[in-house]
């Protein structure tokens, strides 16, 4: 199954920071947009291999699970069914022309990319006409916009939760375009080798009046796919601290922002703060693994409140806003709860912590995790349909959960800090109980049948989707750690 975690951090549990090497633009240049060009070209660079921490994919290419083109008013008489959708050459985007404006409750920004060459990968099936001729054929196929001029209109707004301001992209509209279109459809007339070729070169022949009459239906995937992905770092930075790296996109903001500079400037110059009442200890310790059991077990405890001055909220319960899971069961969660964490007990905990690595593995015990939250299901479980809304637990008794943290010291303005890149949860509780109120429509034999049903069942239902819960865990906690490691100095964290 393929999780989308929506909102995911961005108004949940913590706040992230963007890249330090994201390209930047002084408000006061009065020639802004000409620096904001290269900037969105520095940025779609950047974001060619994916930025991991904000779960955005590599952008070469991007991926499309499955994309459906319906058919056209003229022409263009079939349904496009498309699987494994892949769009390339995004990164090599050269902006040739870009206008913002900015406002107390919104940001609008038109830009104009061109591409030598769009590509386009993917597997199809069609079935319908084109042409007033019959197309049929399942297989692999590729589309080509050449000389590609795709404006975009951006439209944006701002939002604030717990008195945090964050910005948000409500509706992007493109429109693609470019001097010739080809197409390259395998298989058609399950490979006929004489009608094949010859529905090809109908197709290349007459690629204006086909392109062009389903062209709004690309328009909107395209606008679709690419306001995900800006609004997957948008919304997890406040805005405030985006300011500075998002005014690449902006004109001048009003001057009664200037007190919030001095938030971001402390925050990006990782200004030293107050450590919190954590026990230390030395990593020359030969027997530092003793002594960080303790010191692990305390730090949890002290964030089960949470730590304002790190941006870090309670941990009991840890919120996720909104998450929903793809699979034979559409799943999709609001106001989602983790409970209990902080009463975890370290059970084995080993490290390799030196000059030049920080390597942490630790296994906790959890007597029950509690998850809680309204939830809307649709489809099967078990070859059997499930339908309802409403409010749901989860129980993961006597839960075994490994961690494995994996970070570098690095150094910035001449001090060292700990970097987390990678965390992975593993979870593995002896049993596990449903309880999904309202289902059927409040059915009182229905419900509770399948409940009973998932439950009888729970060991295999719960390890279809566990992945999703690490995923979820993982990024949670990875981002809580470094929002800590990157404020306190790693000297001062782990001394000598």
């Amino acid at each position: 199954m393929k999780w989308f975690l929506l909102y995911f951090l961005a108004v949940g549990v913590v706040a992230l920071e963007l890249p330090p090497d994201f390209p930047k633009c002084k408000r006061s240049d009065p020639k802004l947009n000409d620096c904001m060009k290269t900037a969105i070209e520095g940025a779609l660079k950047l974001m060619e291999k994916g930025l991991p921490e904000f779960k955005v994919e590599p952008i070469q290419p991007i991926t499309v699970p499955s994309l459906t083109i319906g058919q056209g008013k003229g022409p263009v008489q079939v349904v496009q069914n498309y699987e494994n959708f892949k769009i390339y050459n995004l990164p090599s985007a050269k902006v040739a022309d870009l206008s913002s404006r900015l406002s107390d409750s919104e940001f609008k920004m038109n830009i104009t990319f061109l591409f030598k060459e769009v590509y386009l990968a993917s597997q199809y099936k069609l079935n319908g006409k084109i042409l007033l001729l019959p197309i049929v054929g399942e297989g692999d196929c590729t589309i080509k916009l050449m000389n590609a001029k795709v404006p975009m209109e951006m439209v944006g707004r701002f939002f604030e939760k717990k008195g945090v301001k964050y910005a948000e992209i409500s509706d992007i509209k493109v429109h693609l375009g470019g001097d010739k279109v080809e197409f390259d459809f395998k298989n058609l007339f399950n490979g006929d080798p004489r009608l094949g070729p010859e529905m090809n070169r109908i197709l290349n022949e007459n690629w204006k009046e086909i392109f062009d009459d389903v062209k709004y239906a690309y328009d909107e995937a395209f606008g679709a796919i690419f306001k995900n992905i800006v609004n997957l770092i948008v919304r997890k930075v406040p805005y405030d601290e985006l300011l500075p790296i998002i005014i690449l996109f902006l004109p001048k903001r009003p001057k009664k922002i200037n007190s919030n500079l001095k938030t971001f400037s402390i925050i990006a110059s990782f200004k030293k703060q107050e450590t919190p009442n954590f026990l230390k200890c030395k990593r020359s310790d030969p027997k530092i693994n003793d002594c960080l059991k303790p010191a692990v077990g305390r730090a949890i405890h002290i964030m089960a409140e949470g730590m304002p001055d790190f941006k870090i909220e309670p941990i009991q319960p840890i919120r996720v806003p909104s998450l929903k899971i793809e699979g034979s069961v559409t799943q999709s969660y609001e106001d989602f709860q983790i409970f209990n964490v902080p009463s975890a007990k370290i059970t084995h905990l080993d490290s390799s912590i030196t000059d030049d690595e920080f390597n942490l593995n630790l296994t906790v015990f959890l007597k029950d995790i509690h998850i809680a939250a309204r939830y809307k299901l649709q489809g099967q479980i078990l070859l059997l349909p499930i339908v309802g809304e409403g409010n749901c637990t989860t129980d993961l008794r006597n839960a075994k959960v490994s961690l494995a943290l994996s970070g570098v010291p690095t150094e910035k303005t001449g001090r060292k800090n700990v970097e987390i890149r990678s965390l992975k949860v593993n979870l593995d509780p002896e049993k596990v109980e449903f309880d999904f109120e309202n289902l059927f429509n409040g059915d009182t034999q229905l419900g509770p049948q399948m409940n009973r049903i998932m439950n009888e069942n729970s060991r295999e239902i719960f390890n279809d989707v566990r992945h999703g819960y690490e995923e979820a865990l993982g990024a949670v906690f990875k981002n809580i750690a470094n929002l800590i490691f990157k404020r306190i100095p790693y000297d001062e964290l782990v001394p000598l």
